[in-house]
């Protein structure tokens, strides 16, 4: 079907009117259910108002005044307001809806106790449940309490026996969701029947979410569903470029979409928080309170905490004498999103998601000219549905997977351009970019090093692919990148690694271990990795590297060795005999997994028949899909593992 540009502007009608049916449609049939509980720590504080505390379990405390906005009503006929909570004192709980009272309950002192409401139908309009809470001390003897008024709150139940309904904002909201994807498909290219069929698929997943879950739909959508719209605008915008076809460029950007979708749904689901999440929100936070002094700004650039940081988990692991570099390059992102306005504990981890998933694109790109477009497809959704990517996204390793996104993306950019390295200016921009990518993640610098050192020595002795203009080029640019990046961070934490890391090891450690196979220095993010089944990409991978190797464009093929050789250096340097604590932390699953998609899909093309190529793509994907929703629902409930 032919792209939107090839017509008229009448052609456009039938997917506007699709659009407009597909909305109402989603408006009349977006219903929730007739009860929905509300786990007030289990959400993100859209729905909040007042100084509410961080989560404690599923319970929050609010320091009155203040309340909720639930975006719901009755259809018909009373409403039913149950609320699990506690106060510090023996209390009257005073509730009122947009200002007017609605009852009160007594609460117990310390002890969690269910008040019960029902708000008349004239209380109750379109605007939904504009709740505020009020507290009046109850004292069975004489003499103030102490204690300041506070409310905690764990479960909201709301119900009616006639059904409850959204309210109208709320309606809308969801009815735009079809239209947005009608209109995103139609930008790609896609033609009106696949943009009618896109926008009917965003609609049913609507529609079923909100007879489900529509306190989480009703977060994600402007939140997520904006963050998705933005990513595949961003595609679509860059795609053109690119030498591809109308289809392939709305097949890319339809993958963009829905994987910020899918694997960013995690942030808006109950139970999927991580301890890691207080860590890396406070750490951004802090960053507006460094003080601009040297000592300041190498101790915030180091493993200690800040001064709000919850947790020390790198402390414990590598002590306080020696200053280890953690770069703070991922939080100086993250601290402009709060100066944005936005919630860091939901747009931390979705900024991450579309990061990494804009990167599907870029890999498609170059596996398209180093292999085929045969191979890039094939690589693009192994990539998407790759296990140790979207494990440390879905667990909250923020920076980590910050910088294994833009780690990704400069190793491809190296991989495609490396021939082109016999211009200053194509040297001074390589550069650049693996300047930045080493900035990225603390071990970038140790992966991105050792991958340069393995680069020299071929460009030395066999890269006769290249010529003698793109191999001075290409050292040229490593020097840049390892200058720049040392200069900006790294140097100036050198002296004290020098002297101070020989004690760092040889000191007791206090990390748990984990051995798998012939790796007897895993933690256990890594373990958990593992057992997911990351081994069988890995094992698949190196088997097929030969094949995919011999396919490859053969000027490439220095930097796709160097890649996988680095991640053989980095195990073997992280054995407990040379610098196991330093190294334990490094995420090289993340930093090899794209490279074995990309080996495993182009040794599948090399299969000599067609039924062989399409069973051997049948089971990778199926079993990539596997592992991947597997850790998705381990994440999403929120359970920690071994």
């Amino acid at each position: 079907m032919g792209a939107s540009s090839r017509h008229g502007p009448a052609s456009e009608w039938p997917a506007i009117a699709a659009a407009l049916v597909l909305s109402a449609l989603t408006a009349v049939l977006a219903r929730p259910p007739r009860d929905v509980s509300f786990a007030v720590g289990e959400y993100h504080a859209g729905f909040l108002r007042g100084d509410w505390s961080r989560p404690v379990g599923t319970a929050r405390t609010l320091s009155l005044p203040g309340g909720l906005s639930l975006p719901l009503t009755a259809r018909r006929g009373p409403l039913r307001l149950d609320l699990h909570g506690q106060a510090p004192m023996r209390a009257a709980l005073a509730v009122f809806v947009a200002g007017r009272p609605v009852g009160q309950a007594l609460l117990p002192p310390h002890r969690w106790g269910e008040a019960s409401f029902e708000i008349p139908p004239e209380l109750l309009g379109q605007g939904g449940l504009d709740l505020s809470f009020a507290l009046r001390p109850v004292a069975l003897t004489r003499g103030a309490s102490e204690e300041e008024p506070a409310l905690a709150v764990d479960i909201v139940h709301v119900s009616a026996a006639g059904g409850l309904a959204l309210t109208l904002p709320a309606v809308l909201l969801l009815a735009a969701v079809p239209a947005a994807f009608v209109l995103l498909a139609r930008l790609a290219g896609a033609g009106t029947a696949w943009a009618i069929v896109s926008g009917a698929l965003g609609g049913l997943a609507v529609v079923v979410l909100a007879r489900r879950t529509p306190l989480p739909l009703l977060l994600a959508v402007p939140r997520l569903g904006t963050a998705a719209l933005l990513a595949g605008l961003l595609a679509l915008a860059v795609l053109p470029r690119a030498p591809m076809t109308s289809r392939e460029r709305a097949g890319l950007a339809a993958l963009v979409v829905l994987g910020v979708l899918a694997h960013g749904s995690l942030a808006f689901l109950p139970s999927a928080g991580s301890q890691n999440l207080e860590i890396y929100v406070h750490r951004a936070l802090d960053l507006g309170t460094v003080s601009w002094d040297y000592a300041s700004l190498l101790r915030y650039g180091s493993q200690l905490p800040t001064p709000t940081q919850p947790y020390g988990a790198a402390t414990y692991a590598l002590g306080e004498r020696t200053l280890v570099p953690y770069s703070p390059l991922p939080s100086v992102f993250y601290y402009l999103l709060h100066r944005a306005g936005l919630d860091l504990y939901w747009a931390m981890s979705v900024l991450n998601v579309v990061l990494a998933m804009l990167v599907a694109p870029w890999l498609w790109l170059v596996a398209a000219r180093l292999w085929d477009t045969r191979t890039a497809w094939l690589a693009t959704p192994l990539y998407a549905l790759d296990l140790a990517v979207w494990h440390h996204v879905g667990r909250v390793h923020a920076p980590a997977a910050f910088g294994g996104a833009m780690a990704t993306s400069a190793l491809l950019y190296l991989a495609l351009r490396v021939r082109e390295l016999d211009s200053r200016k194509q040297v001074v921009l390589a550069g650049l970019v693996l300047a930045v990518a080493v900035l990225g993640y603390s071990s970038s610098a140790v992966l991105f090093g050792l991958t340069g050192l393995v680069l020299l020595a071929l460009a030395a002795f066999d890269a006769r692919a290249l010529t003698p203009a793109a191999r001075r080029g290409l050292v040229a640019a490593l020097i840049v990148a390892g200058a720049l990046s040392g200069i900006l961070y790294y140097f100036h934490y050198a002296p004290g690694l020098l002297t101070g890391v020989p004690s760092l090891e040889a000191e007791p450690d206090l990390v748990g271990v984990k051995t798998f196979f012939i790796f007897h220095n895993e933690s256990r993010q890594n373990l958990r990795v593992w057992l997911g089944g990351y081994w069988i990409l890995l094992l698949v991978g190196l088997l097929a590297s030969p094949f995919a190797l011999r396919r490859a464009a053969a000027w490439a093929r220095p930097v796709l060795v160097s890649w996988l050789a680095a991640w053989a250096l980095v195990m073997l340097l992280k054995e407990p005999f040379l610098f196991p604590k330093l190294l334990r932390w490094a995420k090289e699953d993340q930093f090899l997994s794209p490279l074995l998609c990309l080996f495993v899909s182009a040794a599948v093309r090399a299969l000599p028949r067609p039924w062989m190529r399409w069973t051997a793509a049948a089971f990778a994907l199926t079993g990539a899909l596997w592992m991947a929703a597997s850790d998705f629902l381990l994440n999403a409930s929120g359970k920690v593992v071994l």
